[in-house]
């Protein structure tokens, strides 16, 4: 062999190498997401679905523009109207098929692996590393939420604009082309209107110029010119639209928390086997920084990962918002795998090799096993909206669908319906009108009982419950029926009652309680006591109120037999006058619509004001419906 020919072969396997390793992103890409393509769709993609369905006439006739680019869709205060874009697109493709939907899913993922190999190499110049890399970046299980779940594709959609812009950054610092310049203005702004992430970009613009500054030998003074636009454009946006989120609550649930699950995402899948993830990210990082420190690029990946999930701080930590950030991970392992990969030595070269080999085999290996379960949630979603359609194949106009025992995710935690379940039902029997609540229990509501249907739900079967309609149908016969069932008369004690929040301590006096609420959420509580939520009727409180104003809002909270505490949704309200006098208020505690009926009622809460004043309760009174002891059905007292 010549030395031409010597000097060549290396380069030959190289490039081999590299062109083996971007087929192998795209095949990898194909096979673990296969099981993708025969999902259903899951939870919050519904939302965006019944917008679409419903009002597609009306934004043909150029109306719900605004909302529909501009947030209100699934309840986030966001400005996505490029992710829009592409819902909308689908939904003209494909309509309610959710196999369009996946596969622009999978293909859009298999873009930004294309862009990481080309961002790789413009970092590194080095195509086995970008090979590596993309082959990385497709193969992280993290990226099963991003991909899998229809509603959560903003991040790869943010994530092709992202990469797009930072590569053409890169291409005008080399070239000094303005027109590379705009569009990587573009692409950020285009990025931008996908999602917050990228709000980071100027920080990696300067991260970037803050490492390479010196290798490009630009004038500082230009270079912070060149970055004032980004940083205005980012501006605009938060000043325009928001920053994206409810409330502006840094790490809501800790730094410790927040710390270790993104350390977790960096490890991922190694992480539950890592034990104390904070000292060793630390160790990789030191040994990374000392074993590569002439790597500006382990450096710019180093600084990649915390820069991009800033906007986590207050978006929450989750596995979607880590799609980008994942490049400075992938972006670092190729540079330590492809050293071993390119080393002159063939045994260097084999343990690179088996080094890329275990890492893509453990990560294929997580990846597909998230697949699957993104899948069984989707089958899950699809099985209860077959069983319900079976059953009752129409509905009518304003029907009440009450369904308890939907799940909101899967044992994995690919989620179900955690959201999106009233929206699902209204596509399925195509009427907006469906009114529809799930929840752990069934209420007890007497109104409207022949549209009410009230279902069961244990995984994906489903079954009718008409057995509780007969039942409330009883419940409701009994209405006019009333008898006490407990009385607390105050004209000599105070009954067990206890004072628990600003009220002065209780007094007998002139026949009644006494006491003066001292705040403006004065509250006591009621002895404990046993009653059938079904039997429950009206509580009757005498009481006697004088304040400053003329009238006052008293509430009635309620305490069941598996509740640790009174929750702030089980309450019903009531007006009084506080005018000096004697009145007699009924609080019909079934009107709240929060009574359910398999729950026993064993403790009352009341607030009788809610601000200062003079109170005297003469008595508390809790009638039933039905017998106490009834409680399959209602039979009403004679």
């Amino acid at each position: 062999m010549n030395q031409t020919s010597q000097a060549n072969h290396p380069n030959k396997f190289q490039a081999n190498l590299a062109r083996g390793f971007g087929w192998g992103a795209g095949l990898i890409i194909i096979i673990l997401y296969s099981p993708v393509f025969a999902a259903y769709f899951n939870a919050d993609d519904f939302s965006f679905l019944r917008f679409l369905h419903f009002n597609r006439a009306a934004m043909l006739n150029g109306l719900q523009w605004e909302e529909w680019f501009i947030g209100g869709i699934v309840n986030y205060s966001v400005f996505r109207p490029m992710s829009h874009v592409y819902w909308l697109l689908n939904f003209i493709a494909f309509g309610l098929e959710p196999f369009g939907y996946h596969a622009v899913s999978v293909l859009s993922h298999w873009i930004v692996s294309l862009l990481v190999f080309i961002l790789i190499y413009l970092l590194t110049r080095q195509r086995v590393t970008a090979g590596i890399g993309a082959l990385i970046f497709a193969s992280m299980p993290v990226h099963a939420e991003a991909v899998s779940w229809l509603a959560a594709n903003y991040d790869v959609w943010c994530g092709i604009y992202f990469l797009l812009a930072i590569s053409f950054f890169i291409l005008y610092r080399r070239k000094l082309a303005w027109r590379f310049y705009l569009i990587a203005l573009i692409a950020f702004a285009l990025a931008l209107s996908s999602r917050e992430t990228a709000l980071t970009f100027p920080a990696i613009v300067f991260a970037y110029d803050a490492i390479y500054w010196r290798q490009h030998r630009t004038d500082l003074r230009r270079i912070v010119i060149e970055h004032i636009p980004f940083w205005v454009v980012a501006a605009g946006r938060l000043i325009f639209f928001g920053h994206g989120y409810r409330g502006l609550t840094l790490a809501p649930e800790g730094w410790a928390y927040y710390v270790d699950a993104n350390l977790a995402r960096v490890f991922d899948p190694l992480a539950e086997s890592l034990g104390d993830l904070r000292w060793v990210a630390l160790g990789c990082v030191a040994c990374l920084l000392l074993a590569y420190r002439w790597r500006a690029e382990i450096i710019f990946g180093l600084l990649w990962i915390p820069i991009t999930l800033f906007t986590t701080t207050v978006g929450g930590v989750n596995d979607r918002s880590f799609y980008i950030p994942s490049f400075g991970v992938a972006l670092v392992g190729a540079i330590v795998l492809a050293s071993f990969v390119q080393h002159k030595t063939w045994v260097a070269r084999i343990a690179g090799l088996a080094g890329v080999g275990a890492v893509i085999l453990l990560y294929s290996n997580s990846l597909w096993a998230r697949n699957q379960a993104y899948v069984r949630a989707s089958q899950v979603t699809q099985a209860i909206l077959q069983r319900v359609t079976e059953s009752h194949p129409t509905m009518p106009p304003e029907a009440r669908l009450v369904f308890a025992g939907v799940p909101d995710a899967t044992t994995e935690g690919a989620p179900v319906f955690g959201a999106g379940f009233w929206e699902a039902l209204t596509i399925v029997y195509d009427d907006p009108s469906l009114q529809i609540s799930k929840s752990s229990r069934f209420p007890i509501w007497l109104d409207d009982l022949d549209r009410t249907f009230f279902f069961q739900v244990d995984h994906r079967r489903v079954a009718e419950r008409a057995d509780l309609i007969a039942t409330l149908a009883s419940r409701k016969q009994c209405a006019d029926f009333s008898r006490p069932a407990l009385t607390w008369d105050f004209s000599r004690d105070s009954q067990g009652w206890v004072a628990w929040n600003d009220l002065d301590e209780l007094a007998n006096r002139d026949g009644a309680l006494i006491t003066r609420a001292t705040g403006d959420d004065p509250y006591m509580g009621s002895p404990v006591f046993d009653i059938p939520s079904l039997a429950l009727g009206d509580i009757e409180i005498t009481l006697r109120v004088r304040a400053a104003q003329p009238t006052f809002a008293g509430e009635v909270y309620w305490l069941t037999a598996d509740q640790p505490d009174f929750s702030p949704v089980l309450k019903q309200s009531f007006i009084g006058q506080a005018d000096g006098a004697w009145h007699t208020y009924r609080v019909d505690m079934a009107k709240s619509g929060m009574l359910w009926l398999d729950h026993r009622v064993t403790r009352l809460r009341l607030d009788p004001v809610a601000m200062p004043a003079d109170i005297a309760i003469r008595s508390i009174q809790v009638n039933v419906h039905c017998e106490p002891a009834e409680t399959a059905r209602c039979v009403c007292p004679r």
